[in-house]
């Protein structure tokens, strides 16, 4: 029973370390916990808020902040963000200095660890990678230039 008991203390440490490492946008990672007031001391005001409750009666935040930087909590966690303009850096827990808009595209090869595929979609070049469990990282890339950066948790 204690090699039980202690098998799951591990295993739950390690998923919280491993989470805690997730992508993030300016130090906010996935699965990180926020509030609606945290964010808007952070970014400020949002030029657009939306909220609901989901059927399975959690309450659902999505932001859109100056910097085009949007934010999507789940039940207070950061299950989504993106950004498409200079000012914020992604992957800056895994990248020194990470990664933002307007890199060259040779920046994704920081990130061939974690690389899944690519494809071309509206001339312009999308790389998706997995970075932790089913956490998702999309950069789209454009004339050789990054234009936007996207990450998700598909399960929070």
């Amino acid at each position: 029973m204690k090699k039980i008991v202690k098998f799951l203390l591990a295993a739950a440490l390690l998923f919280t370390g491993i989470a805690a490492n997730a992508q993030d946008i300016d130090g906010i990672s996935l699965w990180d916990t926020y509030t609606k007031s945290q964010l808007i001391a952070k970014y400020g005001q949002p030029t657009r808020y939306l909220s609901q409750m989901n059927d399975d009666n959690i309450f659902i935040e999505y932001f859109e902040f100056k910097d085009d930087v949007t934010i999507h909590l789940v039940g207070n966690k950061v299950a989504e963000f993106g950004f498409g303009s200079t000012k914020p850096r992604a992957m800056t827990k895994f990248i020194s200095g990470g990664i933002g808009v307007g890199d060259p595209e040779s920046v994704t090869g920081k990130l061939t660890k974690y690389f899944s595929d690519k494809w071309v979609e509206d001339g312009c070049t999308l790389y998706r990678y997995v970075v932790i469990l089913d956490n998702l990282l999309i950069i789209t890339v454009k004339n050789g230039r990054i234009i936007d950066i996207t990450a998700s948790a598909t399960t929070t």
